[in-house]
């Protein structure tokens, strides 16, 4: 799998065990390996593996994506990476669509505020699929049940 780290934050089990999550376009993962702990900052591009386990996704190798190189074109960069301002512009108006469609329903704040976040996020998801990858399943998911694994 292929790409950028957005969000990168470190967790605690109650027996005192340490793991970091992840969130690298769009979707969470966990790291257990104590050698990626600092190894990466947010916005950095990155090429993993990972392991489905239950509703969880865990890292097993992840390292820098060598072909990553901002401001190339498709052919250049087949993998075409948004930017972290990007993600951040298309979540915004991704927001911003959603707040204009539901303006005008009535409902309580916090249920019209649930109900514009949900519609955002279905916004950000339709803009995020690719072309192979199946709508409502995470990148690299082939659609079987059970255990699957993530690839370079």
């Amino acid at each position: 799998m292929k790409g950028i780290i957005e969000r990168i934050d470190l967790n605690y089990l109650s027996d005192g065990r340490s793991y970091l999550t992840m969130q690298i376009s769009g979707n969470k993962y966990s790291v257990w390996d104590k050698k990626y702990f600092g190894a990466f900052s947010e916005g950095t591009p990155v090429k993993f593996k990972f392991k489905k386990s239950g509703e969880y996704l865990n890292i097993s190798e992840i390292e820098e994506d060598p072909d990553y190189k901002p401001g190339n074109n498709a052919k250049k960069n087949p993998f075409n990476y948004p930017s972290p301002r990007d993600l951040q512009m298309m979540k915004t108006s991704c927001l911003k669509c959603a707040t204009y469609i539901v303006k005008d329903i009535p409902l309580e704040v916090d249920k019209k505020l649930d109900v514009t976040l949900d519609v955002a996020k279905k916004f950000e998801k339709y803009l995020t699929v690719t072309p192979n990858q199946e709508e409502g399943s995470l990148p690299g998911e082939s659609g079987e049940s059970g255990d699957m694994d993530g690839e370079f």
